[in-house]
């Protein structure tokens, strides 16, 4: 049974958070900071840790939820593994490609547009792995705490997906040539069909 209360709280506590985050990631408040792009990088990652942290606190765990698959029946459980299983490898293999140093400001952040590899099939690979993994919670139970995840921490990664994709169209001239045949999250376009055609 779902406490729709607690959940409307989940659900508010990530919206504050990913406005938060989107508000530092804005270019309005790195001009008003003078720092270097890579000094600002080390100290906005150091907060949102901090707050991804204290998010953190306030959420079920999701250890919790994942108690709740020994009370499940072998299909449900074998559909549990699939569906998390291949949101672990999508967003392993996503987050293979990302230059870490650069993301949190060790490094110049300077890496070329990613279009091949996973990524000529979603734009978002990480984002779509993490996403599947949420909706895996689904599988173990309909509540609160697992659509606390589903819909505050999906919700998070789409809304900053969009951030993101603003960012990389000004940064990046092919990206919006490149967005047109690749889909968001999954891999929908018709040049997909015809990939998987042209393989059988």
């Amino acid at each position: 049974m779902v406490d729709w209360y607690v959940l409307l709280i989940y659900i508010a506590l990530w919206s504050s958070f990913g406005i938060i985050h989107s508000i530092f990631a804005s270019s309005t408040i790195k001009r008003i900071f003078p720092l270097s792009n890579q000094l600002y990088r080390i100290v906005y990652n150091v907060l949102q840790g901090a707050l991804f942290l204290l998010l953190l606190y306030f959420l079920p765990s999701i250890t919790s939820i994942l108690l709740g698959i020994r009370d499940l029946s072998i299909l449900k459980i074998i559909l549990f593994l699939l569906v998390s299983g291949l949101g672990s490898l999508i967003a392993t293999i996503g987050f293979a490609n990302w230059n870490l140093k650069g993301l949190i400001g060790l490094t110049k952040e300077d890496d070329p547009l990613i279009t091949k590899g996973i990524y000529a099939f979603s734009r978002h690979p990480v984002y779509t792995g993490v996403i599947l993994i949420f909706l895996s919670t689904l599988i173990i139970e309909w509540s609160a705490n697992s659509l606390s995840w589903v819909i505050g921490g999906g919700g998070y990664f789409v809304w900053g997906s969009y951030f993101e994709e603003n960012k990389l169209k000004t940064g990046f001239i092919e990206y919006a040539e490149y967005a047109k045949n690749v889909g968001q999250f999954f891999p929908w376009r018709k040049i997909h069909v015809e990939y998987l055609l042209r393989n059988k």
